[in-house]
């Protein structure tokens, strides 16, 4: 019987300081993960380290691979820049735990560059792509590149949430859960890199369901459902908030929206669900690149949306990049003007982040791998932590 560990690799992102400090998430892949195994009945016991909420743990990773007895270390690696903080742990670990069966897999691999995809890439036996939930015990067993198949419309087991303290997660936040709806998007924005032709999908029922066993387990009221197909599909929202309405009236929800979607019967529906947060991805209020990025939204859509949210009682969450390579200093200005507009209209800021080329999207053929930058680097850090002292509660600064 194997013993596995499960590894979130850590990370370094100089384009978001404080991210630990913030709300996080426990690494919800894994759980899965975990959950998936124990139900394979191939492994006998599994632990699961988060070295991207604590850095440190990749220091302490050798010790605890012997202490657990494990059989095999399955590393989740989930961007460039984790790949490269993991440096080359693996090849040490191969070299004094030889016993030890080394597994990588993640977003990373997803588009990753062909030198990622070779056997024995940093001294890993075998490098695994897309959702492994359905196929862990090919994965216990397989060496070199392996392929999952994309995953069927069936219910997965439930995540083993009980393998962290969401205590440790919580921040200067209330606690909250994320629930997995559908996994993909059909929105095709030209940056993503999560757009699936066939995503995978639960009923809603079922998610309503899982959140209203974690309320009886956990007591935790607030909860982030992920479905990006939900405003595109009138028949899947109207099952979701059929429901989410038998929820108990003090849970507090939030999901992602398009702006261009979105109407004032939307924020009602959402409202008498027990939704309390709406999170809009606008990214760019310039029309060429909101054309490029795929995600056309008007000035006057996204301020509609905002009032529409707050009208039913809906803190609305918008979130914007810069970085692009037609950035100057006065479009960027603009963008926060704008963004100081809205944030008068909701109690939560609008989020601002740096532009993020992924591998193999339709932004990179346009663009290139790492394109040039509007705005040198040291002044986007600049605006960012500008835009960031503005609100300090909300991003955690000087914690």
């Amino acid at each position: 019987m194997e013993r596995v560990v499960l590894f979130a690799g850590p990370a370094e992102d100089p384009y978001d300081p404080g991210l630990r400090s913030a709300v996080m998430e426990p690494p919800l892949g894994l759980l899965y993960l975990a959950a998936a195994l124990r139900r394979s009945g191939s492994c006998e016991a599994v632990k699961l380290v988060d070295a991207y909420r604590d850095p440190a743990e990749a220091g302490r990773l050798e010790e605890t691979l012997r202490d657990f007895g494990a059989t095999q270390l399955w590393v989740s690696l989930m961007s460039q820049d984790g790949a490269r903080c993991f440096g080359g742990l693996a090849l040490r670990l191969h070299e004094r735990l030889p016993h030890i069966r080394l597994v990588a897999g993640g977003k990373f691999f997803q588009n990753a560059p062909l030198e990622a995809l070779r056997p024995g890439w940093n001294g890993f036996d075998a490098i695994v792509l897309g959702d492994a939930d359905l196929e862990v015990e090919r994965i216990l067993a397989c060496s070199g590149v392996h392929r999952c198949a994309p995953l069927p419309s069936v219910e997965l087991p439930y995540p083993r949430r009980e393998l962290v303290d969401i205590r440790d997660y919580a921040g200067t936040r209330p606690p909250h859960f994320c629930v997995i709806g559908a996994r993909g998007c059909v929105g095709n924005c030209s940056f993503c890199a999560l757009a699936q032709r066939r995503p995978y999908r639960r009923a809603p029922a079922a998610v309503a369901l899982e959140i209203e066993q974690l309320i009886v387990e956990t007591g935790v009221g607030c909860y982030s459902i992920i479905d990006d197909l939900m405003p595109f599909d009138p028949d899947r929202f109207a099952c979701y908030t059929e429901a989410l309405v038998r929820l108990p009236g003090w849970v507090r929800l939030d999901v992602s929206w398009r702006a261009d979607r979105f109407t004032p019967i939307t924020a009602a529906t959402l409202a008498a669900a027990r939704v309390r947060i709406v999170r809009f991805g606008i990214e760019a209020i310039d029309p060429d690149l909101q054309r490029l990025l795929g995600k056309p939204c008007s000035r006057e859509q996204i301020r509609n949306a905002v009032r529409w949210a707050r009208a039913e009682g809906l803190a609305a969450a918008t979130y914007f990049m810069f970085g692009f390579p037609t950035d100057t200093e006065e479009s960027v200005a603009e963008l926060l003007d704008f963004m100081g507009e809205l944030a008068s209209e909701t109690p939560v800021p609008p989020y601002l982040g740096v532009l993020r080329v992924l591998p193999g999207t339709a932004l990179e053929r346009i663009y290139g791998p790492q394109p040039a930058r509007g705005l040198p680097e040291e002044r986007m850090l600049e605006v960012l932590s500008g835009w960031r002292r503005r609100f300090p509660d909300f991003f955690g600064a000087g914690a």
